[in-house]
């Protein structure tokens, strides 16, 4: 329960560090890993994804609203074409023999790969 508390106390931390920042401006994802424990490191970069997961979803809005109405299946399939790669490559990344080491290389997947998409949308779109 006291490891819980300390989880939570440094998220909600983190969640006003991010209000410190302007629009998207996020302390650098190195900060995470200068995190006390492995489970602090872990839960810093949850909470990143968290912030790139809902960006990633309002840029995916606007791109289904500026393209025409006949491709938007197109893009549906597109878009869980791309989920589907990239929980593939993520997972790969964690193995139960592979511990807790394994967890963070596969958030921080999740982390990049929902990052770069973003990007990749805002750049067609």
């Amino acid at each position: 329960m006291k490891k819980l508390t300390h989880v939570l106390s440094f998220i909600m931390l983190l969640g006003f560090s991010f209000v410190a920042h302007a629009g998207r401006e996020l302390p650098t994802v190195e900060y995470c890993q200068t995190s006390a424990t492995s489970a602090d490191e872990l839960a810093c970069i949850q909470v990143y994804t968290k912030v790139e997961d809902d960006h990633l979803n309002e840029v995916y809005k606007q791109a289904m609203s500026r393209i025409e109405e006949f491709r938007r299946g197109d893009m549906r399939q597109m878009e869980k074409a791309w989920i589907s790669y990239r929980d593939l490559k993520c997972n790969f990344y964690y193995h139960k023999q592979s511990g807790r080491g394994g967890l963070a290389d596969s958030a921080q997947c999740l982390l990049d790969e929902t990052k770069r998409r973003a990007e990749e949308l805002e750049a067609l779109y």
